[in-house]
């Protein structure tokens, strides 16, 4: 499985397709059967992006152990994506 963890481009440079070009190498140089990411809920054009990409939203991720409200980070979603190997 290959996992992406992270995805940031500057918002300068933001709606030239530089993200989709970013994952596009990476799944191709990826061996595995399946990619996963987690994205921000709260985050709507990183979801559409993840969709418009061809990545299944899998679900909510739930914390390991409740955390106290100061300590909460946003909700996190699972998404997965069929390589095709």
């Amino acid at each position: 499985v290959f996992s992406l963890a992270e995805l940031c481009v500057l918002s300068a440079h933001r709606r030239r397709g530089i993200a989709t070009r970013l994952v596009d190498q990476l799944l191709t140089r990826a061996t595995g059967p399946l990619a996963t990411a987690t994205v921000d809920a709260t985050n709507p054009p990183a979801r559409h992006a993840f969709a418009s990409w061809g990545w299944s939203r899998t679900g909510p991720l739930l914390p390991a152990a409740p955390l106290p409200d100061a300590a909460r980070e946003p909700d996190r979603e699972a998404w997965s994506r069929r390589l095709g190997r």
